[in-house]
């Protein structure tokens, strides 16, 4: 890549427009000069952000690079021409940046707006390359073969940087290549393999803590429990896994016998308690028989205690039977008695109720006729003139239907006037029109005749000789047949009046017609003359009003008589209702009368059937029966009370008898005795079990423990390969291993790098330098065993064959070091990027250490450099260099921004 043209537009230190022509430059080698802060390096970093939106130092994006001397209306940006391959590119970037508002506020001040940033790449052929600003970005970098950081460490050498990497220590020159080289691939890799190392190693600190989680879950007795604390306590170091396995295998083996032991003495024990079992309830059965025997046998003394008062319950019983007889046919005559005292006491309840309501059936009687006699004075007096009403009102709406009509025909007569009224002046007018025509028409006849007409000659139309005054022929003659088209339009005007005034002919007779009915139907509506004339809107609010009072009247005489039939309906209502009722309770007394004598009768005859029966249940009085009666459900109840008592007597004496049957010549068992056995032998068997589920439970625990650290120890075997593995690679990357170089992977791959370094600057220092000394990099074996190593710099005398310290090296052999230390390091950059060629390489400052001679050299070694192809700029104030560089570029420093000028 080789720059061309630059524009730079309020960027840095540049107020106005600025450009530079590279193209200006004869030879590869120019100066870049001016004061300090004029803005020499902000070429560089113009150049740096065309392409690529960063500037040099890193320390400073395009949003930071408008011009503080710009004026609020020149607009930042940077356009730069260049070639490479063969071919010219243009890119015109411009950051996003905050400007003064060419509009004010509210407030008359102008506030801040921001300017969106952009950038636009031409490609060879002059078209603009489509695409977004990260897509532009990464054309360049295909374009170039380079990202920003490659190009700035390519085509930039800042001088201070470069010194310090001639003289850092190794941790420091570490830093800087890591950075430069992009190492730190090779750090992380240091890094991971450092933390995986770790890692594996703390999975065998769990795995050991497991282990030994493992053997305390071991379940010992007191014969083995020293051993395991044993095991334990070796296990805080390094555990025995091989011993704690075995320790495990044979406490499983012994816990094996010992639960067999118990679980022979548990069935022994078993077969005993059954035995036991089986007498216990043999034994218990024959008590419960004794108990039981003992219990029928005073129960059966308590039943017949009871027989004397079970006997009389019997007869008891007997009577009431008895009596229930009798109870049937006394019921009927008690119903028939009180259904006779029912029915009398009914009779004078209906007597007394129509003594009390004659008195009332007079009054509403004497009601009904007076609103009778009202409604009937007031029928004869307001139904004709009601009837006279509606007929009125009836009229009136078919004189309303021809007042609307003749409503309407007034508006449609007057219509169609002014229909007549307008053709009748388009007649007019058009009839104006043609007789004016028709006179200029014939005037000019008479034009046209007299034009003909000479002296002493006769006229045609009168025969004189003489013409005092012929008639003048008009300017534009007129035709016969224009004449004879406005006359049909004066008869076509004519004829559409005659058909307006025909329209509004009919019109009017209809209207006169119409208001002939209503003027008719007035006179028949109010039986009077009606002659004076009256208007349709004279006679709407006439009729209105007059409609409004016959409607109230004939509204008020209908609601009138309305609630007069009313209060006579519900006056005759009540007394017929009244009546009714009378009537009703009058049918109920006779019924109930005849009804008295029906009971009293039936409560005679019944009364001699209950006698009867009585007698017939050797019952003597009736105190004597109704002390037998007895409820049917207490009857019932004490029946089976008494045969529940037989039932239980019977019961009870067989029961004692079959079970003396039985016990007969055996005697009552000691239970007590044998409950005490049975107790013994039961806690026995519940200590065997205990014994055996404690074997069992600890017989699981130590078998899952023992599978656990099987598992363990084969996982701890793998980890401890897979972490002396780890532990070797990553002591050997990161330079840790006992009796070696400090050498890490990142420094190891950064001395390659390095050396190549110092190849490349060895030539150039040879020429510089005039052969007295090369540049070394330290060899391993001399190397420091303590902290970072590999990195380290020395110088080989030409001269004397003995290496020295870099440090040792005056001011200027500094520079030139430090110089030829940078040009190498761009030599291997460039090979690393393959075969992209940047032709441009600027240094900053520096020069003014050396000696004229070795500025000479310095001199003579970048013109060499550039081959004449390369463009080298040289970024310094030193007063020898313009001297010695013809090709110069001059930035000076004023008061409203800086400015450029090649010289």
């Amino acid at each position: 890549m080789r720059p061309m043209i630059l524009t730079m537009s309020a960027f840095g230190s540049y107020a106005d427009c600025v450009t530079i022509d590279f193209g200006q430059v004869q030879q590869g080698v120019f100066l870049i000069t001016g004061d300090t802060g004029a803005g020499k390096t902000t070429i560089f970093d113009g150049i740096t952000y065309a392409l690529y939106g960063q500037t040099s130092g890193g320390r400073r994006d395009g949003t930071m690079m408008r011009s503080q001397y710009a004026p609020s209306g020149t607009k930042t940006y940077v356009d730069l021409t260049f070639s490479t391959g063969g071919q010219v590119w243009r890119v015109l970037r411009s950051p996003e940046y905050e400007r003064e508002s060419k509009r004010r506020n509210k407030d008359g001040e102008r506030t801040m707006t921001k300017e969106r940033g952009s950038v636009e790449l031409y490609q060879p052929d002059g078209s603009l390359y489509p695409g977004t600003r990260q897509e532009v970005n990464r054309k360049l970098v295909e374009i170039l073969g380079v990202d920003a950081r490659q190009f700035m460490q390519i085509a930039m050498i800042a001088q201070g940087d470069f010194l310090r990497l001639l003289l850092a220590k190794s941790d420091e020159r570490k830093e800087i290549f890591s950075r430069i080289f992009d190492t730190r691939i090779f750090g992380r890799v240091q890094e991971e393999l450092k933390n995986r190392s770790k890692r594996c190693y703390g999975e065998l600190e769990d795995n050991r803590k497991l282990c030994l989680r493992e053997i305390e879950q071991l379940e010992v007795s007191e014969s083995t429990a020293q051993e395991k604390e044993e095991l334990l306590r070796t296990g805080q170091k390094e555990p025995d896994l091989e011993a704690v396995l075995a320790f495990a295998e044979r406490l499983l083996e012994e816990e094996k016998a010992q639960y067999e032991q118990s679980q022979k003495e548990m069935k022994k024990t078993t077969a005993v308690l059954e035995k036991l079992n089986q007498r216990y309830s043999v034994e218990k059965e024959r008590a419960q028989s004794f108990a039981k025997l003992a219990q029928l046998e005073k129960r059966l003394g308590v039943l017949e205690a009871e027989r004397e008062e079970k006997d009389q319950e019997k007869e008891r019983i007997g009577a009431a039977k008895r009596a229930a007889k009798v109870e049937t046919v006394y019921a009927g005559y008690r119903e028939a008695a009180e259904s006779r005292k029912r029915a009398k006491m009914q009779e004078k309840q209906l007597e007394g109720w129509l003594e009390e309501r004659k008195a009332e059936t007079g009054k509403l009687k004497e009601k009904e006729e007076t609103w009778s006699s009202y409604v009937k004075k007031l029928e004869e007096k307001e139904v004709p003139v009601l009837e006279r009403l509606r007929q009125a009102l009836e009229q009136y709406g078919q004189l309303q239907s021809h007042l609307k009509e003749a409503e309407r025909l007034e508006k449609h007569r007057q219509q169609e006037a002014d229909r007549y009224q307008r053709a009748d002046r388009a007649y007019r007018q058009q009839a104006e029109r043609y007789e004016a025509l028709y006179q200029e028409y014939l005037a000019g006849q008479a034009g046209i005749l007299a034009a003909q007409l000479k002296e002493n000659a006769p006229c045609p139309v009168c025969g004189s000789l003489h013409h005092p005054s012929p008639a003048k022929r008009p300017l534009a003659n007129l035709s016969q047949e224009l004449v004879e088209k406005e006359r049909e339009r004066r008869n076509q005007a004519e004829n559409d009046r005659e058909a307006c005034r025909q329209k509004y002919q009919e019109t009017e007779n209809r209207y006169q017609q119409e208001m002939a009915v209503i003027r008719e139907q007035q006179m028949r509506l109010l039986q009077r003359e009606q002659n004076e004339e009256e208007s349709l809107e004279v006679m709407k609010n006439r009729w209105e009003e007059w409609e409004e009072k016959a409607r109230k009247r004939l509204k008020d005489g209908e609601e009138k008589l309305q609630v007069s039939k009313k209060e006579l309906d519900r006056a005759t209502q009540s007394l017929q209702k009244f009546l009714q009722e009378e009537n009703r309770k009058k049918g109920q007394l006779e019924e109930v009368q005849r009804q008295c004598e029906i009971f009293k009768e039936q409560e005679k005859e019944k009364r001699t059937a209950y006698e009867a029966m009585r007698s017939e249940q050797q019952f003597e009085t009736e105190e004597d029966f109704q002390n037998a009666c007895m409820k049917p459900a207490e009857l019932e109840r004490r029946e089976k009370a008494l045969e529940a008592y037989e039932e239980q007597l019977r019961q009870s004496r067989q029961e004692v008898n079959w079970l003396r049957q039985q016990l007969k010549g055996k005697e009552t068992p000691d239970l007590a005795q044998t409950e005490s056995e049975l107790k013994e032998q039961k806690e026995q068997q519940r200590m065997q079990e205990r014994e055996l589920r404690k074997l069992y439970s600890r017989r699981e625990t130590n078998q899952q423990a023992a599978r656990k650290l099987q598992q363990l120890t084969k996982e701890r075997e793998e980890l401890r390969k897979r972490y002396q593995v780890l532990n070797t690679l990553s002591r050997t990357a990161n330079g840790s291993l006992a009796g070696t170089a400090k050498i890490d992977l990142e420094s190891y791959m950064q001395r390659q790098y390095f050396q190549q370094m110092i190849r490349c600057a060895n030539r150039h220092l040879e020429r510089m330098a005039a052969g007295q000394f090369l540049l070394k990099c330290r060899s391993l074996e001399n190397l420091s065993t303590q902290g970072n190593a590999g990195l380290d710099l020395d110088v080989y005398s030409l001269i004397t064959g003995k290496v020295r310290d870099v440090k040792t090296l005056s001011g200027g052999e500094s520079f030139m070091a430090a110089l030829a230390l940078a040009l190498g390091m761009t030599d291997v950059i460039t090979q690393a990027v393959g075969a992209v060629h940047i032709d441009t390489l600027f240094i900053d400052e520096g020069f003014g250490s050396l000696d004229e001679n070795a500025r000479e050299q310095a001199i003579r070694i970048l013109q060499g450099l550039s081959g004449g192809s390369r463009l080298v700029g040289i970024i310094s104030h030193v007063t020898e260099l313009k001297e010695q560089i013809e090709q110069k570029l001059v930035v000076t420093k004023g008061k409203s921004g800086s400015k450029v000028e090649w010289k």
